[in-house]
């Protein structure tokens, strides 16, 4: 049962910062585009 939670808790915490990845990808490819369309 430990174990088990403690799994969860492991993957939960993975799941966010991938997810923080993801976000600051899509932050950086908005700046990309705005430098695009101010050129």
């Amino acid at each position: 049962m430990a174990i088990n939670e403690f799994e969860k808790i492991a993957i939960c915490i993975y799941n966010e910062i991938t997810n923080k990845k993801e976000i600051k990808q899509t932050i950086t490819n908005k700046e990309k585009i705005k430098t695009i369309i101010t050129y």
